[in-house]
């Protein structure tokens, strides 16, 4: 009996991705906003579907997206309304449809423990991107009962079934360490610089921009408003939709400044370069992209002073400490009456933006994770076969 070895030649259809979130657009927060990016880069070499809950369109700029009915912790009469869907069709599908590998987003939510029990029983790689040191809702004493069962067990598996985790900083990664994954790469998150391109300006409102929950802290913001209005006249937004918003409309009125503060609810990204490049200062206290979008538009920004705002902004940020009111109005006064510290911060972000964030970089830096775990995934290249 002869053995004689067989090469495998790759296929010329391109790579099938699944992509694995909680949500897709038209649904807007970072995230889909960042996945959006992602796949625009990404479909030019790669055959894309993306699985979400919720409802909408099955194709979205060109991609198919398959949607699925789900049991969502957002809908049921709880005091804090938690954004976590339980989609269980979707593992069905992920384990039928044919697939290369699979990118989850996410590690704290139940649709990327899904992802990743496919990927392991089906043996197809899985890259997981984090894209949060997982505080979110932490101030619910719930949900802090809830991680410490969640954490050791279907958090630390979907962490450990990833042949890789994509960090989207260095405090992300830090993080993420804790629960030992096999291999860790930071890839930033990028900036659409067509749409979010450089129009200074001194005038206008100043917008706070995120999601209106306890971690953004948009009522420390409300809360620096009579603070500001005492030494200038000027506007105020609230720039995104959450459950606190009912609650922040009652402080606005409660404090007097609800002549001189708009809240426009949620917004579409498409709205969002609009809104920034209309206001003279951007105030986001946690936020990764909203940064990155503002500095692209040359606005100067106030944030929290932390290792994850530092890597990103820099030199180019006004930093405060949390909880602050007074140091937020102390930083915004600054920054409205000096021109000159204002133009310089706008300059620095925009600098920055230009030389080091880009979605091309991001596609690109993803494209070597991909390839290179889908070439191993369907290695040994040759396969001995026995013949007559």
């Amino acid at each position: 009996m002869k053995t004689r070895s067989i090469q495998y030649i790759p296929s010329e259809s391109p790579p099938k991705i699944a992509i694995v979130t909680p949500y897709y657009l038209p649904v807007s927060s970072g995230i889909e906003v960042y996945i959006a990016e992602l796949v625009n880069q990404l479909k030019k070499k790669y055959s894309i579907t993306i699985y979400a809950s919720g409802c909408g369109p099955r194709y979205y700029d060109g991609v198919s997206v398959r949607r699925y009915r789900s049991l969502d912790c957002q809908f049921l009469t709880f005091q804090h309304k938690l954004a976590y869907p339980f989609p269980f069709m979707m593992y069905r599908d992920l384990m039928t449809d044919e697939i290369d590998l699979i990118n989850a987003h996410g590690h704290e939510v139940f649709t990327s423990y899904l992802a990743a029990l496919a990927a392991k029983k089906r043996r197809i790689p899985l890259v997981l991107t984090v894209h949060s040191l997982g505080v979110a809702y932490t101030e619910n004493a719930l949900v802090r009962l809830i991680r410490t069962v969640l954490d050791p067990s279907m958090i630390k598996l979907t962490v450990r079934s990833a042949e890789s985790v994509i960090a989207v900083n260095r405090s992300v990664r830090d993080y993420v360490h804790k629960y030992k994954p096999k291999r860790v790469t930071v890839i930033y998150h990028g900036v659409d610089n067509k749409k979010f391109y450089r129009s200074y300006c001194c005038k206008g409102p100043v917008a706070f921009v995120g999601r209106l929950i306890p971690t953004k802290a948009p009522d420390i913001f409300i809360r620096a408003i009579p603070k500001v209005l005492k030494e200038i006249e000027t506007n105020f937004l609230v720039v995104g939709g959450g459950p606190l918003l009912k609650g922040l409309i009652a402080l606005a009125k409660k404090l007097g400044v609800l002549d001189r503060l708009k809240f426009t609810g949620e917004i579409d990204h498409e709205q969002v370069a609009s809104v920034l490049r209309n206001s003279s200062v951007v105030v986001a206290y946690v936020g990764g992209l909203v940064l990155l979008e503002a500095m692209a538009m040359m606005k100067p920004v106030v944030t929290l002073r932390s290792s994850w705002s530092e890597e990103i902004a820099g030199n180019a940020a006004y930093y405060v400490r949390p909880g602050d009111p007074d140091g937020t109005a102390s930083a915004i006064l600054s920054l409205l009456k000096n021109p000159n510290l204002s133009r310089s911060l706008a300059e620095n972000g925009f600098n920055r933006i230009t030389k080091e964030f880009s979605w091309e970089t991001v596609s690109k830096k993803y494209e070597e994770v991909f390839s290179r775990l889908i070439e191993t995934s369907k290695s040994p290249e040759k396969e001995n076969i026995e013949v007559e």
